[in-house]
């Protein structure tokens, strides 16, 4: 439960911190936002990597110490720093001091309560699920109501905008969240992995998304600002757009290879692969420059808010990621792959398929909240070439 508070903290918190210091039509804000997509990465490489071997020989203990070990040196590092990393032209920073004490008080409340809350949600699963679906749908209505509460008829269509990307982004982040969950189960007992004389660990699947993270989100925050140099018009919406068709044509490729099983029903290790590729520069199109997307169409006030709703995203996604697992897997508790595959085929094609419909369905909107957005020229944009 303390582990859960902090993540979601330090992750809203990092991403809060780097909208701050960019105008909403600054479209260095996504360069930013890639660039500390790809360094986070960085640690899910280390983390990912060092559980595959310490699964291996069932050395969680150690494991564990290392984790705290890295989280006190970082601690260190923020308090030794933290003339830079305070809040600086925030709503925060600009009340009293009694205000701000206040505000400190509360917070500390919060996330108190939080922690008491969690350690009680995790014993009860079921529970928890629904809870996070209904929070989702309140904050479907709170973003309703921020809207409507819009004191321009630009802010009410940024808002309305944001609403219609939530759920374009829900569509990915469902299937994304498949990986950790049916997707390595589906590599653990239905891949081939005997690479070149050496077994891959499942959980090691895993490094092919974050090293693609981290080499492509430097080199797409170069491509991004290349293009708009030259005049084309790279805009939210058709990066969300790409995500869907990418993450969407990932999944059917997982479930053409299934077509290509040997004998024994057991797929290459290379399908796997290719796979990770069109989704890992999918989720570069919708991850950072959804946290990016935040600073542009949100007002100042209620941002943190929205980042807290964005990231709730990816609990509502998980939620149904876990009922599409559970359809992978099918009430056969085989883990032979002549009996699985027919059952993560039927998943895989139908996610695919899906998600692209819904990419191209999204595509057919692009214009219409290019007008809700009302995106300005980069400075270096003289004539913009939609892309």
């Amino acid at each position: 439960a303390v582990f859960l508070s902090g993540t979601g903290l330090n992750v809203t918190c990092i991403n809060c911190l780097l909208t701050q210091f960019f105008k909403p039509h600054d479209k260095r804000r996504e360069k930013a936002f890639l660039w500390n997509y790809s360094g986070m990465n960085i640690g899910f490489l280390i983390g990912f990597t060092l559980s595959g071997f310490f699964e291996k020989t069932a050395d969680y203990s150690n494991l564990l110490f290392i984790g705290a070990a890295s989280n006190i040196l970082t601690f260190i590092i923020v308090l030794s720093t933290w003339k830079v990393l305070k809040d600086k032209k925030t709503f925060f920073s600009f009340l009293n001091i009694k205000k701000r004490f206040l505000f400190r008080i509360f917070g500390l409340l919060m996330i108190g309560s939080i922690i008491t809350a969690l350690i009680w949600l995790l014993r009860y699963s079921s529970f928890s699920n629904k809870m996070i679906l209904i929070a989702g749908a309140i904050m479907v209505f709170v973003i309703v109501f921020f809207a409507l509460k819009q004191s321009t008829v630009i802010a009410k269509e940024k808002m309305w905008a944001f609403l219609i990307l939530c759920f374009m982004a829900l569509c990915f982040w469902t299937l994304y969240m498949t990986a950790p969950m049916g997707l390595i189960l589906f590599i653990e007992n239905n891949v081939n992995r005997n690479v070149l004389g050496f077994t891959i660990q499942p959980q090691w699947a895993l490094n092919i998304n974050t090293v693609i993270i981290i080499i492509g989100g430097p080199l797409m925050a170069i491509l991004y600002n290349r293009l708009r140099k030259k005049g084309f018009n790279i805009t939210i919406p058709i990066q969300f757009t790409l995500s869907l068709f990418l993450i969407g044509l990932g999944f059917v490729l997982l479930a053409v290879s299934i077509t290509f099983a040997d004998s024994k029903g057991f797929i290459s290790f290379r399908w796997i692969v290719f796979s990770y590729i069109l989704q890992s520069i999918g989720e570069l199109c919708i991850g950072p420059i959804g946290y990016a997307m935040i600073g542009q169409l949100i007002p100042h006030k209620i941002q943190n808010i929205m980042m807290g709703t964005w990231m709730m995203l990816t609990g509502v996604a998980a939620i149904f990621a876990n009922i599409f697992t559970k359809m992978a897997i099918g009430v056969s508790k085989s883990t032979d792959p002549l009996i699985t595959n027919p059952s993560f085929f039927k998943t895989f094609i139908i996610l695919g398929v899906s998600t692209v419909i819904a990419g191209i369905i999204t595509l057919c909107i692009v214009p219409f909240l290019h007008k809700l957005i009302k995106e300005k020229k980069h400075p270096s944009e003289t004539s913009s070439i939609p892309v």
